[in-house]
């Protein structure tokens, strides 16, 4: 398994991204249509606002510094603040006004998603129903806010936002719930795959000896969890976890005496450096 290519149209980010980058799975090729009319005329609107920004910025940040310059007392700033108040206001605005405009940006197209060579039936199938989603949501975000692009403000993004957001739901939502479960199914999944269990390496050349001691400690520490991990990974994610608390519970007094040696080492930095 290498690729699956979507035959829907647009895919996008939307919140269930989330669920396919927790497990560590990213999308192959992602791009938004830079020649989309209405993405340029947003793209130049949005640049010249940026730079009303930013220059406006400059020009009340050094008149702020002129009067700092000037031995300005408290008082007199706090006076120029309050006269320059509308200009602090319009910079808001603004700001808030641009954010608007990137609410109104067509959304990433998704051109392919990578399937890792290691993923079982079930996770495929959710990255392909993932990706199904994303791609409806797409369609919708991009269809209305073309529609909407030629009177945009803060309201209209907040109302674009939400009409997207209904329209999905209608749409799609018995598929979400759906594809919302299967996310837990995997998540059990990875949660009971084996670990790899690491050899524990020599102590850095010249390492104090307070030092060896925390980091052979802590190496077998970490070593020996992911040792029961793998002991109990054939079961249910809840024995499992059971099994790492009773484990973690038994020797909560060498995760105390690891906790003192760190703070006995001096620089602390030694710890992080030798560690990395």
């Amino acid at each position: 398994m290498s690729s699956f290519r979507p035959s829907c149209s647009p895919l996008t980010k939307l919140s269930l991204i989330g669920i396919v980058l927790f497990f560590g799975i990213h999308t192959a090729e992602a791009q938004a249509d830079p020649e989309a009319p209405f993405s340029l005329n947003l793209n130049a609107t949005m640049e010249a606002l940026s730079q009303t920004i930013s220059q406006e910025q400059q020009a009340l940040d050094q008149a702020e510094q002129n009067l700092i310059d000037q031995n300005a007392t408290a008082l007199q700033l706090e006076a120029w603040e309050q006269q320059h108040a509308g200009a602090f206001d319009a910079q808001d605005d603004r700001r808030l006004l641009l954010s608007a405009y990137g609410s109104f940006q067509p959304l990433e197209m998704i051109t392919s998603v990578s399937i890792p060579d290691e993923a079982s039936d079930r996770m495929e199938n959710f990255l392909v129903a993932s990706a199904e989603l994303l791609d409806g949501y797409a369609d919708i975000h991009n269809s209305l806010a073309e529609a909407g692009s030629q009177t945009i403000s803060v309201a209209a993004a907040d109302q674009l936002e939400q009409t997207t957001t209904e329209l999905f739901e209608q749409q799609y939502g018995a598929q979400f719930k759906a594809v919302a479960a299967q996310a837990k199914t995997v998540a059990d999944e990875q949660a009971l795959q084996p670990l790899a269990v690491p050899s524990i390496s020599p102590p850095p050349a010249g390492a104090s000896a307070a030092l060896q001691a925390y980091l052979l400690a802590s190496a077998q520490l970490a070593r020996e969890q992911i040792l029961v991990h793998n002991q109990n990974c054939s079961g249910t994610v809840a024995q499992l976890e059971a099994a790492l608390e009773h484990w973690q519970d038994e020797n909560a007094l060498r995760f105390k005496q690891i906790s003192l040696m760190a703070k006995a080492l001096a620089p602390a930095s030694e710890i992080q450096d030798q560690s990395l």
